[in-house]
């Protein structure tokens, strides 16, 4: 069942790829339309008279013979202007179009695993459609697809409804970001269906969902899709895939429970590597707080230690995570992990040797854990790396800004 990874991390894949080529579309989008608006203003000012209008406003006058080359120009303002508007709009609707493709493929292998979850109901399959079949194994699957992309059809509430009564659990309860996930679908559908403009429709899933809508939201008002609004969609099609598949996974798979934590694990350290503690700090909560079993003690004591270290790199508090547990009952690797966030660098240099000795904890790890970003800077790391590898610690990001700085240099 590593295969639920996969097809997880995929889409993450997809969806942060997706993020980070945002800002550079939106800034090619935004210079075309600064050089067509600095070209219509050149132009009007190079061929238009200025003229000052009865009621005070200012202006130009434009000869018939340049008038044509005018509209030209600012046809192409427009049309720069409308990218501008057009580009968050089609970001947002490309996210959730791979947000739907990620749940059919969560389902499809869910119920080809899981067959049995499918007996208890009334299948039909047309005599000419059996006629094409060579198997009941080519059945059950011609079955699951039809199941499968009825789900894609509903809406996107529907959607989590059926997956409650199939799955026979719960899963909207307590998820904060549930408004948020309704509404962003369902301004979707606005900007593919009504050009943006408010329906009725919209309104009433999103008060359903207990989405708060702003006073001046009424039927016919355009919605748009700004820089701040499109992250907030980034982050939403983040987590709620990562907490479904979770849930999915440990209810439908409950031997596969090591997989599960493994999964949750190397998504979340990869967040904290990219300094997205935000988002860390959210499905951390959820690794701590709401998932009741872990595959050992050892996993459950690495997100918490990873929790703590995406609040404390958020500016939240995060001594009362570490104040919560007893450190001292623990392997050294985790004492020394609660030293180091507390920045007890005196003590932590005197674990980091009995770890590192013991290979409780890897040079990489020593290099790249989020956990010791602080305390690399200090010459207690340094001198405590040298005592347990005989070496200097060796960065892959000083070998790159070395290689830089080389080329600068070779530039000038």
């Amino acid at each position: 069942n590593i295969e639920l990874h996969k097809i997880l991390d995929e889409y993450l894949h997809k969806i942060v790829a997706l993020n980070e080529i945002i800002p550079f579309q939106m800034k090619s989008a935004f210079e075309s339309f600064t050089n067509a608006n600095d070209s219509l203003n050149k132009t009007v000012e190079e061929y238009g008279n200025p003229i000052t209008h009865e009621d005070g406003t200012t202006g130009f006058e434009i000869s018939f013979k340049h008038a044509r080359l005018i509209g030209r120009i600012s046809k192409k303002r427009k049309q720069a202007q409308l990218a501008l508007e057009i580009l968050p709009q089609s970001f947002l609707v490309t996210f959730v179009s791979e947000y739907d493709s990620f749940l059919g493929q969560l389902n499809t292998y869910i119920l080809k695993n899981r067959p049995e979850l499918l007996k208890a109901e009334q299948k039909t399959i047309t005599f000419e459609e059996l006629s094409t079949l060579n198997s009941i194994e080519e059945a059950r699957e011609k079955i699951i697809n039809q199941e499968v992309e009825n789900l894609l059809r509903e809406s996107h509430s529907k959607q989590f409804d059926w997956m409650e009564s199939k799955y026979n659990l719960t899963l909207k309860t307590g998820l904060e970001s549930w408004p948020v996930f309704i509404e962003l679908t369902e301004r979707r559908n606005l900007f593919v269906h009504c050009n943006g403009l408010v329906s009725e429709q919209y309104l009433k899933k999103c008060r359903a969902a207990k989405y708060k809508l702003d006073s001046e939201i009424q039927v016919g008002k355009k919605l748009r899709a700004n820089k701040e609004y499109i992250e907030l969609v980034y982050k939403t099609l983040f987590e709620i895939p990562v907490k479904l598949t979770q849930v999915l996974w440990r209810k439908q798979f409950p031997k596969d429970i090591e997989k599960a934590d493994d999964s949750l694990s190397d998504i979340t350290y990869e967040l904290l590597i990219n300094e997205e503690y935000e988002l860390a700090s959210i499905l951390l909560d959820f690794a701590c707080n709401v998932l009741k079993k872990w595959s050992s003690e050892g996993q459950r004591l690495v997100f918490v230690i990873n929790r703590a270290i995406s609040y404390k790199f958020s500016g939240k508090d995060f001594n009362k995570i570490l104040d919560a547990e007893d450190w001292s009952a623990c392997k050294i690797s985790y004492q020394l992990c609660a030293a180091v966030l507390k920045e007890d660098f005196e003590l932590a240099k005197k674990y980091m040797v009995k770890a590192g000795k013991s290979e409780e904890i890897s040079e990489v790890s020593f290099l790249e854990w989020p956990c010791f970003r602080n305390f690399r800077e200090t010459d207690h790391f340094n001198e405590a790396f040298i005592e347990i590898f005989g070496k200097q610690p060796s960065y892959i990001e000083s070998i790159n800004a070395e290689t830089e700085t080389e080329t600068e240099t070779e530039t000038e």
